[in-house]
């Protein structure tokens, strides 16, 4: 266990022996800490932004669920590069596999933009035509 404060224990356990994580290790052994604070630091920011909003506006300070998912949202895709950069940081991951991964995107988004304007090729058979529709 890390020394989170949270995971400090008086109590005496018989069957369980803790050990504990020398200080100022736990960024190195997990990397995800960092990508946490930096997706709540975004989430936190666009509350902070909607609530002000909201107080301008003259509405209701309250967020719904759908509200908060579209944050959360927002917070992710900001911190997408941010989590690749933490494993990097780690020495999980090196520079030339955080590359190959920014390859693999945006060949992903070549195909996923390819397969959107569905254009028939000549002897191209769809799924559709091959198989019965079914209720």
């Amino acid at each position: 266990m890390d020394n989170c404060s949270a995971n400090q224990t008086t109590c005496e356990l018989d069957n369980i022996e803790l050990k504990f994580l020398p200080p100022n290790t736990t960024a190195r052994l997990q990397p995800l800490d960092r990508w946490t604070k930096s997706f709540k630091v975004g989430y936190r920011r666009r509350l902070l932004d909607r609530l002000l909003m909201n107080l301008r506006v003259g509405t209701e300070l309250k967020v719904d669920h759908r509200g908060a998912i579209h944050m959360m949202t927002g917070a992710w895709n900001s911190v997408k590069q941010s989590v690749a950069d933490c494993f990097q940081k780690a020495g999980v991951v090196t520079a030339e596999h955080s590359e190959l991964a920014k390859t693999a995107t945006t060949t992903n988004r070549a195909w996923t933009t390819l397969s959107r304007a569905v254009v028939p090729f000549p002897g191209c058979c769809f799924q559709s035509d091959c198989l019965p529709a079914t209720s």
